[in-house]
């Protein structure tokens, strides 16, 4: 009486808040000697991220192809996870299977999309404008190891200017991806070569699975690509040491953080000073599909130590021929507070479209910039379509008011197009 008992009350904890008391109720069938399942066993080992017990019951026990998927993600086996969730789609398993396993195929096509795509993007970022093509492709190659390639080609220029491009430039990057027993590691190389000067960089990272609902990532990046400003981009490069924190604090909110140390230089590597910068972003999911809905609130914060001098070595001003200054490429400080929100039915312009027939995004985000001391906003949309079988063709548009370190209080925006195609299933 009292097994049947127990498994009665085991069954209506289902529930996503009830975890803990779940657990509770398992740690009291084991003192009182009851039958466990392995499935709840194996639910259990899952929860706690007791990774020996999954590599156990994984070897010793035949189970359910969903769960069997969940062990090996948490065993960072993700890609083979991810062939046995395709291949088991069809429609000879039961509804209550196929909905997890698609589920965790749409996961593992988030994190390691495979497949190309080429398009062409305009980026404002305040008075200066890159715009040029661009193509990207990703596989995975085995158990263990992902590769993805991107490549741009475009020119830089300042706004208003008759003077033609300031510089054009060829990027290319290789980025890796190795699964480890808890986490994965990130290694990147990148070069790009340019009017001014041409220069190759490296980046490296640790990722850390602290537990199903942490992570912290730790990284460097040597001589890479600058996004602290239109100029920057293009004419500068950094050097960052930084580290970053998630967690899933319960079912729809969740924390993310970031802390950081730059060293700036120009793509000759003339020394522009150094940075220190820290952001937070608070999230709520309203919806998890049909559409995604989240509501989101954050802080981002950067002071930078400059070197004032003018670059002479750099391609001067074609507005008015001055040389640029440091000032003119970075600001010692900025401060940003924001609330927002996105709604989306998928990632239009993602490398695999998540989505059947089409997917759409609108997101916005409004705030506080110092030390302006003025309120901000930014509008970003996309759609996109399905075109042949898995490809998309999109659209995505976006606009701020003001954004990071722009040329003369100048506004900004985006612009893109892009075709992809989905390698596989």
């Amino acid at each position: 009486m009292l097994q049947l008992w127990f498994e009665q009350q085991l069954g209506l904890l289902g529930l996503p808040e009830q975890e803990q008391q779940k657990s509770h109720w398992l740690r009291w069938a084991q003192q009182k000697k009851l039958i466990i399942s392995d499935f709840e066993k194996m639910e259990e080992a899952l929860r706690t991220m007791n990774l020996a017990e999954v590599q156990r019951l994984l070897v010793a026990q035949r189970m359910p192809r969903a769960q069997q998927v969940a062990a090996l993600n948490v065993l960072n086996f993700g890609h083979r996870a991810a062939a046995i969730a395709v291949s088991e789609l069809g429609d000879e398993q039961s509804v209550n299977s196929r909905d997890p396993l698609r589920r965790q195929a749409l996961e593992a096509l988030k994190t390691f999309p495979q497949g190309a795509q080429i398009g062409w993007q305009q980026r404002d970022f305040g008075g200066v404008v890159y715009s040029g093509a661009k193509a990207s492709v990703a596989k995975v190659l085995d158990d263990r190891w992902y590769a993805r390639i991107n490549a741009d080609q475009g020119q830089l220029e300042v706004k208003d200017s008759k003077k033609g491009a300031l510089t054009n430039e060829k990027y290319v990057e290789l980025a890796l991806n190795r699964q480890l027993s808890r986490g994965s590691l990130d290694l990147s190389i990148n070069h790009s070569d340019s009017d001014v000067s041409s220069r190759s960089g490296i980046s490296i990272a640790s990722n850390w699975q602290v537990s199903q609902k942490s992570s912290l990532s730790l990284g460097y990046d040597w001589r890479d690509r600058s996004e602290a400003s239109g100029l920057m981009y293009g004419l500068g490069q950094e050097n960052r040491l930084w580290l970053r924190g998630y967690r899933q604090v319960t079912g729809r909110d969740s924390i993310s953080w970031g802390v950081e140390k730059t060293q700036y230089e120009t793509r000759d590597n003339k020394k522009l000073g150094s940075g220190k910068g820290f952001e937070l972003q608070l999230a709520h999911s309203v919806f998890f599909e049909h559409p995604t809905w989240i509501l989101k609130a954050g802080f981002d914060y950067q002071t930078n130590a400059l070197n004032d001098k003018n670059l002479s070595g750099l391609p001067s001003n074609p507005g008015d021929g001055v040389p640029f200054t440091t000032g003119s490429l970075l600001s010692e400080t900025y401060k940003y507070a924001y609330i927002g929100t996105s709604l989306q039915r998928g990632v239009p312009g993602f490398l695999n479209r998540t989505e059947p027939q089409y997917t759409w995004l609108i997101d916005g985000v409004i705030g506080r910039q110092w030390p302006d001391n003025k309120m901000t906003y930014a509008l970003t949309a996309g759609v996109g379509v399905q075109v042949m079988g898995d490809d998309e063709l999109a659209f995505t548009f976006g606009y701020q008011s003001s954004p990071k370190n722009q040329l003369k209080s100048q506004s900004g925006a985006t612009l893109g197009v892009s075709y992809s195609l989905r390698f596989g299933r």
